[in-house]
């Protein structure tokens, strides 16, 4: 069974919401070393597109399991806004190519 590579480009969603906090440098290094540091541009689109179109159920999924996180979560959300400029870029800002 294959699987698509852009499947696997939604793996990376986590680099926005969770990683970038903790290291940038490790997910600079993560995503240029996954493609052998050349990045399709393509794959930012992608990104993009992911991170984006989980921020609504992100919302909903935090206020239903986890209410008393909300704040931490918007929080999180405003970052990966911050990052993409509101998603007027693909590239997030910390990305150094």
């Amino acid at each position: 069974m294959m699987i698509s590579i852009r499947a696997t480009y939604h793996d990376f969603l986590k680099i926005a919401y969770f990683s970038r906090e903790v290291s940038i440098p490790f997910c600079n290094g993560q995503i240029k070393g996954y493609f052998n540091g050349i990045v399709p541009p393509e794959f930012w689109k992608l990104y993009a597109l992911y991170a984006a179109m989980i921020i609504f159920p992100t919302i909903t999924w935090t206020l239903k399991v986890v209410p008393e996180q909300l704040e931490s979560m918007l929080a999180r959300i405003r970052v990966v806004l911050e990052d993409h400029q509101n998603f007027e870029k693909f590239i997030p800002i910390w990305f150094n190519s």
